[in-house]
């Protein structure tokens, strides 16, 4: 195929501490990511799935892609697989305008939406404290939507909506906290509970950034040390 004539696409990361900040650069240009194109998938692809997740980054890399990833969605809500949608607006791919048109349709398909306090005022032009943010986004683009804000912590809306604080982190390594908090409330929506799920992407988030790289490479016990630290149970600084 078109795809095993194209080469792996590379990103450089310069690390950085405050008042600097991370730069990344990509280097996607006619790599196999970028050929992804609706004919690429059939409704095979959710045999057996409970969920179905989708970043905002895709469609930003080719018209191909993003044809590909209407047709995800499509195929995802026709086979009743739930769809979360991570709105990673990215500036080097694509201008707020042109993302919020793109995204919008995909975003009021999906039964969760986890978007940036900083990408829903530069893409969506919603402005406020983080729960104002949550409920306007709620309104416009899907019932349950979760609004993560650094520092200030995170909220979602939905049948039990609230809000938790930011987790303290002694950060060595910010890049992929973002795919962990996903993946966290991903596993909670496979429990049928996104408050568990919130509670564990947070650890996660946490936990990746005392990593290097962009994985997290935790466990499942790492994750519940967390949430008891954060409980308020005692736990050990260092583990011998």
């Amino acid at each position: 195929t078109v795809h095993d004539c194209r080469r792996n696409a590379l990103y450089f990361t310069e690390s950085a501490g405050a008042p600097r900040c991370v730069s990344v650069v990509y280097d996607r240009g006619a790599s196999s990511a970028t050929a992804l194109a609706p004919d690429d998938l059939t409704a095979e692809v959710f045999d057996g799935a409970a969920a179905a997740v989708v970043s905002g980054i895709t469609p930003a890399l080719s018209p191909s892609c993003r044809a590909a990833t209407e047709r995800f969605v499509e195929l995802a809500v026709a086979a009743g697989v739930q769809v979360v949608l991570d709105v990673k607006y990215r500036a080097r791919l694509w201008e707020p305008d042109v993302a919020a048109a793109v995204l919008e349709p995909l975003c009021r398909s999906a039964s969760t939406v986890l978007c940036s306090s900083e990408d829903a005022r530069h893409v969506f032009g919603v402005g406020g404290t983080t729960a104002v943010r949550t409920a306007a986004l709620s309104t416009r683009l899907a019932t349950q939507v979760v609004v993560t804000d650094g520092a200030d912590g995170v909220a979602w809306s939905g049948p039990r909506g609230g809000s938790a604080p930011a987790i303290s982190t002694d950060t060595w390594d910010r890049i992929g906290a973002g795919d962990a908090f996903c993946a966290g409330v991903v596993d909670g929506l496979l429990d049928d509970n996104l408050e568990l799920g919130i509670r564990r992407g947070q650890a996660m988030a946490s936990l990746k950034r005392t990593m290097a790289g962009d994985c997290f490479l935790g466990t499942r016990s790492d994750v519940d040390r967390v949430l008891a630290l954060v409980d308020g149970n005692e736990g050990r600084a260092v583990q011998r």
